[in-house]
């Protein structure tokens, strides 16, 4: 799909997107990781990791899936 044409019509929804994607991954990263050492005691800090790993459905295998599918969109976006 990603042509040469395609890429030079498109190129600033491709940036965007691929922009998107880096958000997201950042953000369900960080917020989904463990809580440092002083705020597991914290019970507000555990209630709101858990809400949002609940929300987001936060499956650690499909978070490295789209990391891997978003490296290879830019890789291949930047070859073309």
């Amino acid at each position: 799909v990603l042509t040469e044409e395609y890429v030079l019509k498109n190129i600033s929804t491709l940036l965007k997107f691929m922009k998107e994607c880096n958000i997201c991954l950042r953000w369900i990263i960080l917020h989904t990781s463990e809580l440092p050492i002083g705020a597991d005691i914290n019970k507000k800090c555990k209630q709101m990791l858990q809400l949002v790993i609940n929300d987001a459905q936060y499956n650690p295998s499909e978070v490295f899936k789209l990391l891997l599918n978003t490296a290879q969109f830019e890789f291949n976006l930047k070859e073309v």
